[in-house]
């Protein structure tokens, strides 16, 4: 649900590898490396859900403020979109906006590359300072029948 609490991370998948024995449970072995290689940004990250992945979407919206807080100096933005419910020809636009409570001016600190199909993108980290403590996913154009998705931030 919106606000819940999540982890998320870009993660590259190195090496997969079956047991197989005949009569036996399937083993096998899994390693990976998370970020998007030496000197990535992009890390495993505790965040927040903005965008409920049950929610069939019919056109554009602005969601639900979610309290995650200011962003130091020091700090970045991380966020991750994923769609996996894509029905009609088109495309979807998303961004992530930040303010204060009630949304009286929002800034757009995000907006996420048009989805023509199911996928998912976890864009480069946007650096802090970020004085605003509330965010929200807002869906800016739509021209699809339907679509689910999750929109998840956090900050590092």
């Amino acid at each position: 649900a919106v606000g819940d609490p999540c982890e998320f991370g870009l993660v590259a998948l190195a090496n997969y590898s079956q047991k197989v024995t005949y009569g036996q449970v399937l083993k096998y072995d899994v390693s990976g490396a998370i970020g998007g290689g030496v000197g990535s940004k992009r890390r495993w990250v505790l965040g927040k859900v903005l965008w409920n992945p049950d929610t069939n979407i019919t056109g554009t919206a602005n969601g639900t403020e979610v309290l995650i807080g200011a962003a130091a100096a020091s700090e970045s933005l991380h966020l991750a979109i994923a769609l996996w419910e894509f029905v009609g020809a088109g495309s979807i636009t998303v961004r992530v906006e930040s303010d204060t409570t009630g949304f009286p001016s929002a800034t757009v600190q995000k907006t996420f590359t048009a989805l023509t199909a199911i996928g998912s993108e976890m864009p480069e980290p946007i650096a802090g300072a970020i004085t605003d403590t509330y965010y929200r996913a807002a869906i800016s154009a739509f021209t699809l029948t339907s679509a689910k998705m999750i929109v998840v931030a956090g900050i590092r």
